[in-house]
Protein backbone atom coordinates (compact mmCIF):
# COMPACT_ATOMS: atom_id res chain seq x y z
CA UNK A 1 0.00 0.00 0.00
CA UNK A 2 2.82 2.35 0.95
CA UNK A 3 4.49 1.63 -2.96
CA UNK A 4 1.01 2.60 -3.95
CA UNK A 5 0.44 5.95 -2.47
CA UNK A 6 4.29 6.24 -3.24
CA UNK A 7 3.49 5.90 -7.21
CA UNK A 8 0.73 8.06 -6.72
CA UNK A 9 2.54 11.04 -5.20
CA UNK A 10 5.00 10.74 -8.13
CA UNK A 11 1.85 11.04 -10.96
CA UNK A 12 0.70 14.00 -9.27
CA UNK A 13 4.22 15.35 -9.72
CA UNK A 14 4.72 14.33 -12.96
CA UNK A 15 1.51 15.45 -14.40
CA UNK A 16 -0.22 17.55 -12.23
CA UNK A 17 -3.36 16.35 -9.73
CA UNK A 18 -5.78 17.83 -11.85
CA UNK A 19 -4.58 16.21 -14.97
CA UNK A 20 -5.26 12.89 -13.70
CA UNK A 21 -8.63 11.40 -13.98
CA UNK A 22 -9.68 8.80 -11.37
CA UNK A 23 -12.74 6.31 -11.59
CA UNK A 24 -14.26 4.70 -8.56
CA UNK A 25 -16.59 2.13 -9.86
CA UNK A 26 -18.99 -0.30 -7.27
CA UNK A 27 -19.63 -3.42 -9.24
CA UNK A 28 -23.18 -5.43 -9.04
CA UNK A 29 -24.51 -8.64 -11.00
CA UNK A 30 -25.90 -6.68 -14.06
CA UNK A 31 -24.73 -3.09 -13.51
CA UNK A 32 -21.98 -0.92 -11.84
CA UNK A 33 -22.00 2.40 -10.63
CA UNK A 34 -19.34 4.79 -11.45
CA UNK A 35 -18.30 7.97 -10.10
CA UNK A 36 -14.97 10.17 -11.54
CA UNK A 37 -13.42 12.92 -10.19
CA UNK A 38 -9.55 14.28 -11.08
CA UNK A 39 -6.83 13.90 -8.12
CA UNK A 40 -7.56 17.20 -6.61
CA UNK A 41 -10.98 15.81 -5.70
CA UNK A 42 -12.87 17.68 -8.44
CA UNK A 43 -15.76 15.91 -9.05
CA UNK A 44 -16.25 15.09 -12.90
CA UNK A 45 -19.30 13.11 -13.24
CA UNK A 46 -21.39 12.32 -10.01
CA UNK A 47 -22.12 8.70 -8.86
CA UNK A 48 -24.42 6.76 -11.97
CA UNK A 49 -25.24 3.34 -12.68
CA UNK A 50 -24.11 2.14 -16.11
CA UNK A 51 -26.18 -1.10 -16.92
CA UNK A 52 -23.47 -4.02 -18.53
CA UNK A 53 -25.09 -3.29 -22.14
CA UNK A 54 -23.16 -1.89 -25.07
CA UNK A 55 -25.72 1.57 -25.38
CA UNK A 56 -25.14 2.68 -21.86
CA UNK A 57 -21.36 1.72 -22.23
CA UNK A 58 -21.39 3.84 -25.32
CA UNK A 59 -23.19 6.73 -23.68
CA UNK A 60 -20.28 6.53 -20.49
CA UNK A 61 -17.74 6.40 -23.05
CA UNK A 62 -18.41 9.77 -24.72
CA UNK A 63 -18.75 11.41 -21.83
CA UNK A 64 -15.35 10.19 -20.62
CA UNK A 65 -13.66 10.74 -23.59
CA UNK A 66 -15.26 14.19 -23.68
CA UNK A 67 -13.51 14.76 -19.91
CA UNK A 68 -10.16 13.55 -21.29
CA UNK A 69 -10.13 15.92 -24.48
CA UNK A 70 -11.78 19.34 -22.99
CA UNK A 71 -9.01 18.80 -19.60
CA UNK A 72 -6.24 17.20 -21.50
CA UNK A 73 -6.20 14.57 -19.12
CA UNK A 74 -2.52 12.91 -19.02
CA UNK A 75 -3.56 9.78 -16.75
CA UNK A 76 -7.04 7.70 -16.55
CA UNK A 77 -6.95 5.13 -13.24
CA UNK A 78 -9.84 2.95 -12.83
CA UNK A 79 -10.39 1.25 -10.02
CA UNK A 80 -13.06 -1.52 -8.23
CA UNK A 81 -13.65 -4.39 -5.54
CA UNK A 82 -13.00 -7.66 -6.62
CA UNK A 83 -16.97 -8.80 -5.82
CA UNK A 84 -17.12 -12.62 -6.53
CA UNK A 85 -16.60 -12.61 -10.83
CA UNK A 86 -18.87 -9.79 -11.41
CA UNK A 87 -16.28 -7.21 -11.41
CA UNK A 88 -14.09 -9.40 -14.15
CA UNK A 89 -16.19 -8.48 -17.32
CA UNK A 90 -16.64 -5.18 -16.67
CA UNK A 91 -12.59 -4.57 -16.55
CA UNK A 92 -12.21 -6.80 -18.62
CA UNK A 93 -14.20 -4.50 -21.42
CA UNK A 94 -12.79 -1.24 -19.63
CA UNK A 95 -8.98 -2.60 -20.43
CA UNK A 96 -10.28 -2.92 -23.80
CA UNK A 97 -12.07 0.31 -24.48
CA UNK A 98 -8.66 2.26 -22.54
CA UNK A 99 -5.72 -0.35 -22.94
CA UNK A 100 -2.73 2.57 -21.39
CA UNK A 101 -5.39 3.43 -18.81
CA UNK A 102 -4.23 1.76 -15.04
CA UNK A 103 -6.26 -1.20 -13.35
CA UNK A 104 -6.50 -1.09 -9.27
CA UNK A 105 -8.25 -3.24 -6.74
CA UNK A 106 -9.21 -1.79 -3.55
CA UNK A 107 -9.83 -4.13 -0.45
CA UNK A 108 -13.73 -4.09 0.17
CA UNK A 109 -12.64 -3.69 4.02
CA UNK A 110 -10.99 -0.83 2.93
CA UNK A 111 -13.90 0.84 1.51
CA UNK A 112 -15.83 0.02 4.75
CA UNK A 113 -13.30 2.03 6.70
CA UNK A 114 -13.60 4.67 4.20
CA UNK A 115 -17.17 4.86 5.07
CA UNK A 116 -16.66 5.21 8.80
CA UNK A 117 -13.85 7.44 8.43
CA UNK A 118 -16.32 9.74 6.76
CA UNK A 119 -19.39 8.77 9.35
CA UNK A 120 -21.14 7.64 6.18
CA UNK A 121 -22.47 4.23 8.03
CA UNK A 122 -24.72 3.52 5.10
CA UNK A 123 -23.61 1.19 2.58
CA UNK A 124 -24.82 2.51 -1.06
CA UNK A 125 -23.52 2.15 -4.22
CA UNK A 126 -22.70 6.38 -4.73
CA UNK A 127 -21.31 6.40 -1.45
CA UNK A 128 -18.95 3.16 -2.07
CA UNK A 129 -18.32 4.88 -5.66
CA UNK A 130 -17.04 7.71 -4.05
CA UNK A 131 -14.88 5.74 -1.15
CA UNK A 132 -13.11 4.32 -4.21
CA UNK A 133 -12.27 7.62 -6.04
CA UNK A 134 -10.63 8.62 -2.55
CA UNK A 135 -8.78 5.01 -2.05
CA UNK A 136 -7.57 5.41 -5.52
CA UNK A 137 -6.30 8.76 -4.81
CA UNK A 138 -4.86 7.62 -1.94
CA UNK A 139 -2.91 4.84 -3.29
CA UNK A 140 -4.36 2.20 -1.03
CA UNK A 141 -4.98 0.00 -3.77
CA UNK A 142 -3.01 -2.75 -5.22
CA UNK A 143 -2.19 -3.76 -8.94
CA UNK A 144 -4.32 -6.56 -10.60
CA UNK A 145 -2.76 -10.07 -10.91
CA UNK A 146 -2.23 -12.24 -13.55
CA UNK A 147 -4.80 -14.23 -13.66
CA UNK A 148 -4.43 -18.16 -13.24
CA UNK A 149 -7.64 -20.15 -13.22
CA UNK A 150 -6.08 -22.61 -11.10
CA UNK A 151 -6.33 -19.82 -8.17
CA UNK A 152 -9.85 -19.41 -9.01
CA UNK A 153 -10.87 -22.92 -9.04
CA UNK A 154 -8.53 -24.00 -5.56
CA UNK A 155 -10.98 -21.37 -3.94
CA UNK A 156 -13.58 -22.48 -5.08
CA UNK A 157 -12.63 -26.23 -3.98
CA UNK A 158 -11.86 -24.36 -0.41
CA UNK A 159 -15.15 -22.81 -0.29
CA UNK A 160 -16.83 -26.00 -0.92
CA UNK A 161 -14.54 -27.64 1.86
CA UNK A 162 -15.38 -25.21 4.18
CA UNK A 163 -19.03 -25.97 3.75
CA UNK A 164 -18.92 -29.58 3.73
CA UNK A 165 -17.09 -29.59 7.59
CA UNK A 166 -19.58 -27.31 8.83
CA UNK A 167 -22.16 -29.81 7.69
CA UNK A 168 -20.33 -32.73 8.70
CA UNK A 169 -20.12 -31.53 12.06
CA UNK A 170 -24.00 -30.62 11.91
CA UNK A 171 -24.48 -34.49 11.07
CA UNK A 172 -22.02 -35.71 13.58
CA UNK A 173 -24.15 -34.22 16.61
CA UNK A 174 -27.30 -35.15 15.10
CA UNK A 175 -25.95 -38.77 15.00
CA UNK A 176 -24.43 -38.63 18.70
CA UNK A 177 -27.13 -37.13 20.23
CA UNK A 178 -29.49 -40.82 19.07
CA UNK A 179 -26.94 -42.87 19.28
CA UNK A 180 -25.64 -41.92 22.80
CA UNK A 181 -29.18 -42.31 24.23
CA UNK A 182 -29.61 -45.30 22.51
CA UNK A 183 -26.67 -47.01 23.45
CA UNK A 184 -25.18 -45.14 26.52
CA UNK A 185 -21.32 -45.86 27.34
CA UNK A 186 -20.61 -48.28 24.27
CA UNK A 187 -19.00 -45.30 22.27
CA UNK A 188 -15.36 -44.79 23.02
CA UNK A 189 -14.58 -41.48 24.59
CA UNK A 190 -11.49 -41.09 22.58
CA UNK A 191 -12.50 -42.61 19.16
CA UNK A 192 -16.24 -41.78 18.28
CA UNK A 193 -18.42 -44.24 16.07
CA UNK A 194 -17.61 -42.12 12.67
CA UNK A 195 -14.05 -42.05 13.78
CA UNK A 196 -13.66 -45.88 13.45
CA UNK A 197 -14.09 -48.38 10.68
CA UNK A 198 -15.57 -50.86 13.69
CA UNK A 199 -17.52 -47.66 14.49
CA UNK A 200 -19.06 -47.08 10.99
CA UNK A 201 -20.83 -50.62 10.47
CA UNK A 202 -22.24 -50.39 13.66
CA UNK A 203 -24.22 -47.35 12.81
CA UNK A 204 -25.11 -49.25 9.42
CA UNK A 205 -26.30 -51.72 11.56
CA UNK A 206 -27.95 -50.52 14.40
CA UNK A 207 -28.78 -52.96 16.60
CA UNK A 208 -31.61 -53.00 19.41
CA UNK A 209 -30.20 -51.92 22.76
CA UNK A 210 -31.93 -55.11 24.12
CA UNK A 211 -29.89 -57.55 22.16
CA UNK A 212 -26.28 -55.98 22.67
CA UNK A 213 -25.64 -57.70 26.14
CA UNK A 214 -26.40 -61.08 24.52
CA UNK A 215 -23.97 -60.81 22.30
CA UNK A 216 -20.72 -62.82 22.79
CA UNK A 217 -17.15 -61.90 21.09
CA UNK A 218 -17.96 -63.88 18.38
CA UNK A 219 -21.56 -62.48 18.19
CA UNK A 220 -20.01 -58.63 18.01
CA UNK A 221 -17.60 -59.57 15.26
CA UNK A 222 -20.99 -61.43 13.14
CA UNK A 223 -22.26 -58.26 13.65
CA UNK A 224 -19.90 -55.91 12.48
CA UNK A 225 -17.71 -58.27 9.87
CA UNK A 226 -18.62 -57.49 5.80
CA UNK A 227 -16.63 -59.19 3.47
CA UNK A 228 -13.90 -56.34 3.53
CA UNK A 229 -13.88 -55.82 6.99
CA UNK A 230 -13.32 -58.30 10.22
CA UNK A 231 -13.82 -56.80 13.66
CA UNK A 232 -10.46 -57.46 15.46
CA UNK A 233 -10.57 -60.39 18.56
CA UNK A 234 -9.41 -57.04 21.11
CA UNK A 235 -12.06 -54.71 19.85
CA UNK A 236 -14.97 -57.27 20.21
CA UNK A 237 -13.56 -58.33 23.92
CA UNK A 238 -14.01 -54.27 24.25
CA UNK A 239 -17.39 -54.12 22.72
CA UNK A 240 -18.92 -56.95 24.32
CA UNK A 241 -17.77 -56.04 28.25
CA UNK A 242 -18.83 -52.31 27.26
CA UNK A 243 -21.95 -54.02 26.37
CA UNK A 244 -22.19 -56.09 29.33
CA UNK A 245 -22.97 -53.39 31.78
CA UNK A 246 -24.83 -51.00 29.40
CA UNK A 247 -28.26 -49.44 30.81
CA UNK A 248 -30.79 -50.56 28.28
CA UNK A 249 -34.19 -48.85 28.24
CA UNK A 250 -37.43 -48.79 26.46
CA UNK A 251 -37.59 -47.23 22.79
CA UNK A 252 -40.74 -46.87 21.06
CA UNK A 253 -40.85 -46.80 17.60
CA UNK A 254 -37.37 -48.14 17.81
CA UNK A 255 -37.72 -48.50 13.78
CA UNK A 256 -38.81 -45.16 12.79
CA UNK A 257 -35.65 -43.82 14.97
CA UNK A 258 -33.38 -46.19 13.87
CA UNK A 259 -34.47 -45.27 9.91
CA UNK A 260 -33.75 -41.70 10.55
CA UNK A 261 -30.13 -42.51 12.11
CA UNK A 262 -29.46 -44.21 9.23
CA UNK A 263 -30.59 -41.33 6.73
CA UNK A 264 -28.10 -39.12 8.61
CA UNK A 265 -25.49 -41.92 8.51
CA UNK A 266 -25.79 -42.08 4.94
CA UNK A 267 -25.58 -38.58 4.23
CA UNK A 268 -22.20 -38.13 6.52
CA UNK A 269 -20.44 -40.81 4.17
CA UNK A 270 -21.26 -39.30 1.18
CA UNK A 271 -20.17 -35.77 2.35
CA UNK A 272 -16.69 -37.64 3.92
CA UNK A 273 -16.09 -39.43 0.24
CA UNK A 274 -16.89 -35.73 -1.12
CA UNK A 275 -14.60 -34.41 0.84
CA UNK A 276 -11.63 -37.07 0.44
CA UNK A 277 -12.44 -36.42 -3.55
CA UNK A 278 -11.94 -32.57 -2.96
CA UNK A 279 -8.57 -33.28 -1.11
CA UNK A 280 -7.19 -35.07 -3.85
CA UNK A 281 -8.44 -33.13 -6.31
CA UNK A 282 -6.71 -30.34 -4.45
CA UNK A 283 -3.70 -32.28 -3.62
CA UNK A 284 -3.24 -32.56 -7.81
CA UNK A 285 -3.97 -28.79 -8.24
CA UNK A 286 -1.50 -27.66 -5.82
CA UNK A 287 1.10 -30.20 -7.13
CA UNK A 288 0.69 -28.48 -10.45
CA UNK A 289 1.58 -24.59 -9.33
CA UNK A 290 5.41 -23.77 -9.24
CA UNK A 291 5.81 -23.49 -5.62
CA UNK A 292 3.68 -25.95 -4.24
CA UNK A 293 5.28 -28.83 -3.79
CA UNK A 294 8.36 -26.87 -2.32
CA UNK A 295 6.35 -25.41 0.33
CA UNK A 296 5.29 -28.75 1.43
CA UNK A 297 8.76 -29.63 1.80
CA UNK A 298 8.54 -27.52 5.14
CA UNK A 299 7.25 -30.32 7.77
CA UNK A 300 3.53 -29.38 8.88
CA UNK A 301 3.10 -27.65 5.91
CA UNK A 302 0.34 -29.64 4.34
CA UNK A 303 -1.41 -29.44 1.05
CA UNK A 304 -4.81 -28.15 3.00
CA UNK A 305 -2.60 -25.13 4.05
CA UNK A 306 -1.40 -24.05 1.10
CA UNK A 307 -4.89 -24.36 -0.80
CA UNK A 308 -6.17 -22.11 2.08
CA UNK A 309 -3.49 -19.03 1.84
CA UNK A 310 -4.24 -19.65 -1.94
CA UNK A 311 -7.74 -19.37 -1.29
CA UNK A 312 -7.86 -16.43 1.44
CA UNK A 313 -5.20 -13.94 -0.14
CA UNK A 314 -7.37 -14.47 -3.49
CA UNK A 315 -3.84 -14.64 -5.85
CA UNK A 316 -1.02 -14.84 -3.28
CA UNK A 317 1.28 -12.82 -6.24
CA UNK A 318 -0.67 -9.95 -5.56
CA UNK A 319 1.18 -9.50 -2.62
CA UNK A 320 4.62 -7.64 -2.89
CA UNK A 321 6.02 -9.04 0.27
CA UNK A 322 5.55 -11.10 3.16
CA UNK A 323 4.59 -7.88 5.30
CA UNK A 324 1.35 -6.86 3.03
CA UNK A 325 0.13 -10.79 3.58
CA UNK A 326 0.83 -10.28 7.35
CA UNK A 327 -1.39 -6.71 7.14
CA UNK A 328 -3.44 -8.41 5.32
CA UNK A 329 -4.32 -11.08 7.54
CA UNK A 330 -4.38 -8.89 10.77
CA UNK A 331 -1.30 -10.33 12.62
CA UNK A 332 0.54 -7.19 12.80
CA UNK A 333 0.93 -5.64 16.31
CA UNK A 334 -0.83 -2.93 18.30
CA UNK A 335 -0.85 -1.03 21.00
CA UNK A 336 -3.29 -2.05 24.57
CA UNK A 337 -2.71 1.19 26.11
CA UNK A 338 -4.33 2.15 29.36
CA UNK A 339 -3.60 5.88 30.47
CA UNK A 340 0.45 5.77 30.77
CA UNK A 341 0.57 2.57 31.11
CA UNK A 342 1.47 0.82 27.79
CA UNK A 343 0.64 -3.11 28.33
CA UNK A 344 2.22 -6.07 25.50
CA UNK A 345 1.04 -5.50 22.14
CA UNK A 346 -1.61 -7.75 20.99
CA UNK A 347 -2.05 -8.53 17.24
CA UNK A 348 -4.70 -6.14 15.71
CA UNK A 349 -7.18 -8.90 14.34
CA UNK A 350 -8.13 -6.34 11.91
CA UNK A 351 -8.03 -8.61 8.65
CA UNK A 352 -8.97 -11.91 6.77
CA UNK A 353 -9.75 -14.13 10.15
CA UNK A 354 -9.50 -17.56 8.04
CA UNK A 355 -6.64 -16.48 6.87
CA UNK A 356 -5.43 -15.28 10.00
CA UNK A 357 -6.27 -18.89 11.74
CA UNK A 358 -4.79 -20.83 8.86
CA UNK A 359 -0.86 -18.72 9.26
CA UNK A 360 -1.45 -19.59 13.09
CA UNK A 361 -2.58 -23.11 13.26
CA UNK A 362 0.28 -23.58 10.14
CA UNK A 363 2.69 -21.54 12.55
CA UNK A 364 1.69 -24.64 15.51
CA UNK A 365 2.56 -27.22 13.70
CA UNK A 366 6.32 -26.43 12.01
CA UNK A 367 7.05 -25.22 15.65
CA UNK A 368 6.60 -28.72 16.67
CA UNK A 369 7.92 -30.04 13.29
CA UNK A 370 10.49 -28.37 11.85
CA UNK A 371 13.86 -26.94 13.74
CA UNK A 372 14.48 -23.80 12.42
CA UNK A 373 10.98 -22.59 13.13
CA UNK A 374 11.20 -24.62 16.64
CA UNK A 375 14.32 -22.68 17.21
CA UNK A 376 12.93 -19.42 16.58
CA UNK A 377 9.91 -20.31 18.60
CA UNK A 378 12.30 -21.21 21.44
CA UNK A 379 14.43 -18.27 21.11
CA UNK A 380 11.35 -15.56 21.71
CA UNK A 381 10.12 -17.44 24.44
CA UNK A 382 13.74 -17.77 26.25
CA UNK A 383 15.52 -15.34 25.60
CA UNK A 384 13.02 -12.56 24.90
CA UNK A 385 10.82 -13.52 27.44
CA UNK A 386 7.82 -13.66 25.08
CA UNK A 387 4.48 -15.47 26.50
CA UNK A 388 4.23 -18.99 24.36
CA UNK A 389 1.17 -17.35 22.43
CA UNK A 390 3.09 -14.26 21.69
CA UNK A 391 5.67 -16.41 20.27
CA UNK A 392 3.09 -18.85 18.14
CA UNK A 393 1.55 -15.45 16.63
CA UNK A 394 5.13 -13.78 16.06
CA UNK A 395 6.46 -17.09 14.49
CA UNK A 396 3.08 -17.21 12.16
CA UNK A 397 4.52 -13.87 10.88
CA UNK A 398 7.85 -14.89 10.13
CA UNK A 399 6.56 -18.21 8.52
CA UNK A 400 4.30 -16.02 6.27
CA UNK A 401 7.42 -14.26 4.90
CA UNK A 402 9.02 -17.11 4.35
CA UNK A 403 5.93 -18.74 2.15
CA UNK A 404 5.44 -15.62 0.62
CA UNK A 405 9.08 -15.38 -0.68
CA UNK A 406 9.11 -18.99 -1.47
CA UNK A 407 6.23 -18.48 -3.98
CA UNK A 408 7.44 -15.69 -5.50
CA UNK A 409 11.07 -16.60 -6.31
CA UNK A 410 10.12 -20.16 -6.68
CA UNK A 411 13.10 -21.61 -4.55
CA UNK A 412 13.13 -24.47 -2.15
CA UNK A 413 13.31 -24.25 1.58
CA UNK A 414 16.39 -23.00 2.20
CA UNK A 415 16.75 -21.08 5.60
CA UNK A 416 19.68 -18.29 4.84
CA UNK A 417 20.20 -17.78 8.63
CA UNK A 418 20.52 -21.29 9.81
CA UNK A 419 24.25 -22.81 10.33
CA UNK A 420 23.38 -26.07 9.90
CA UNK A 421 21.10 -26.55 7.30
CA UNK A 422 20.20 -29.99 7.26
CA UNK A 423 19.06 -29.48 11.38
CA UNK A 424 17.12 -26.69 10.34
CA UNK A 425 14.81 -28.97 8.38
CA UNK A 426 14.93 -31.63 11.21
CA UNK A 427 12.50 -31.65 14.21
CA UNK A 428 14.38 -30.41 17.66
CA UNK A 429 12.62 -30.37 21.53
CA UNK A 430 10.03 -27.68 21.61
CA UNK A 431 9.49 -25.66 25.09
CA UNK A 432 5.82 -26.20 25.72
CA UNK A 433 3.76 -23.77 27.90
CA UNK A 434 3.23 -26.28 30.85
CA UNK A 435 7.08 -27.13 30.92
CA UNK A 436 7.82 -23.09 31.36
CA UNK A 437 5.53 -22.65 33.48
CA UNK A 438 6.81 -25.67 35.77
CA UNK A 439 10.43 -24.64 35.50
CA UNK A 440 9.21 -20.86 36.33
CA UNK A 441 7.82 -22.37 39.88
CA UNK A 442 10.95 -23.98 40.87
CA UNK A 443 13.08 -21.11 39.49
CA UNK A 444 14.29 -17.39 38.71
CA UNK A 445 13.93 -16.40 35.43
CA UNK A 446 17.94 -15.88 34.55
CA UNK A 447 18.12 -19.13 35.64
CA UNK A 448 15.65 -20.92 33.42
CA UNK A 449 16.88 -19.54 31.03
CA UNK A 450 20.52 -20.44 31.30
CA UNK A 451 19.37 -24.02 31.79
CA UNK A 452 17.19 -24.31 29.39
CA UNK A 453 19.12 -23.08 26.39
CA UNK A 454 21.07 -26.27 26.68
CA UNK A 455 17.85 -28.74 26.51
CA UNK A 456 15.98 -26.63 23.95
CA UNK A 457 18.06 -25.14 20.99
CA UNK A 458 17.15 -21.23 20.10
CA UNK A 459 19.51 -21.52 17.17
CA UNK A 460 20.14 -23.87 14.35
Amino acid sequence: MFEEARKMRELCEEFGSKKILVAGVDVSKNKFTIAVMNANYEAKIKPRDVNLNTKSLEKLYAEIDGIVEKEEIEKLIFGCEPSGIYYKPILKELIRKYPDAMFKLINPSSTKANRDQRMEREKTDPIDAYAIADLLIRGECYDIALEDNRFEIIRAYVRELDHLVKELVRLKNQIHAHTDELYPGLESESNSFLESNYGLRFLKSLPEPRVLPKLSVEGWQKLIDTEEYRLPEHLAIKLRDKSNVMVVNKHDNFETLRDYILFFVEGYEQLSNRKEEIGKKLERLIDSLDFGENLKEISGIETLTVARIIAYTGNPYRFKSGKEVVSFAGLIPKSNQSGKLDMNKIISKKGHKKLRTTLVQAAQQVITSTAYFTAYYNRLVLENRKDPMVAIVATANKLTRVITKMIHTGEKFDPPTARDKELAKSKIERLTRKRLNDLHKIKRPDSVTQDTNELYLIRV
